[in-house]
């Protein structure tokens, strides 16, 4: 089972090439022209990111009522290379704090499932894709530019520890946290003491605006350290609700420790990340 976790984690880590891609339809587009790379950015976003992970298995009838038409929640089997399938899906919560080389600082902080790949014709194979359902971020390292995309973001405040009060003194861990005014909106911590490193792919997070189908694409290579940690969210949020078994909508869960199983958390210091974006005027997956 060991074995499985840590493989599981090769391909959950290899997403958190991290959010931190920015991207704007340009002004007058023309809706009818198709697919094209978005003009307008930075895109793409070369710079250094340390991240903290979160994974964690759901029922696939958990995800129904969170992906738009065109949208499958895709086996865990998948990304733990299982001989057999799961029967479940894979959500991962991540956060991420970044910084160019012209200094520039970039935040984020998403919850996501995993899923099968949209059908959009002439696009390349990605790796792995991943559906966000909510994404946090700062102003300043995104500069309204997903939200004039219809790809919204809510404010909130990344801190990444390389340390876990659930680890001992002498292994690694990581103690990711995300804050609003508020107060802390999810957490999560754990030892991260086996090192899992990760070759290069592409991996994509999609959501389907108003205006059409996005993406954010990461491509680097990724050294992480992995284990076995434990979480918290705030009612209402995408991770409390998907690991309460609620729906979206106005009823809302306690606030709560989460998973109800051991969730699996990933730390990544100083990844390489070359994030670039695309926009798909009028085009959706269903």
């Amino acid at each position: 089972m060991e074995r499985l976790v840590r493989r599981g984690l090769l391909a959950v880590v290899a997403m958190a090439a991290l959010s931190a891609g920015c991207f704007s339809p340009a002004d007058g587009e023309d809706r009818a022209q198709g697919p094209g790379p978005m003009p307008q950015g930075p895109t793409p976003f070369v710079g250094t990111c340390d991240a903290g992970l979160l994974f964690f298995l759901v029922p696939h009838s958990a995800t129904d009522d969170w992906l738009p038409p065109g949208f499958h929640s895709r086996d865990a089997q998948e990304f733990l290379s299982s001989p057999v399938a799961f029967g479940q899906a894979g959500v991962v919560s991540l956060m991420v704090e970044c910084v160019a080389a012209d200094g520039t600082r970039m935040e984020s902080a998403s919850t996501d499932i995993f899923v099968e790949p949209p059908f959009v014709p002439g696009l390349e194979a990605a790796r792995f894709d991943f559906y966000e359902l909510e994404r946090y971020s700062d102003e300043a390292g995104f500069g309204g530019a997903l939200r004039g995309s219809g790809w919204t973001h809510l404010p909130g405040d990344v801190s990444l520890d390389p340390a876990s009060p659930l680890a001992p003194p002498d292994e690694a861990g990581i103690f990711a946290t995300l804050t609003d005014e508020q107060g802390t909106v999810m957490a999560f911590s754990g030892p991260t003491g086996s090192p899992v490193p990760f070759g290069a792919g592409i991996i994509r997070f999609w959501h389907d605006t108003p205006r059409g189908l996005a993406y954010v694409q990461y491509d680097a290579d990724l050294p992480a350290r992995v284990g076995a940690g434990a979480c918290q969210a705030r009612a209402g949020t995408a991770l409390a609700m998907l690991t309460s078994g609620a729906l979206p909508g106005p009823e809302r869960p306690l606030d709560l420790a989460c998973p109800p199983g051991t969730p699996v958390v990933a730390g990544l210091l100083d990844l390489s990340v070359n994030a670039t974006a695309r926009f798909f005027p009028g085009v959706h997956a269903g």
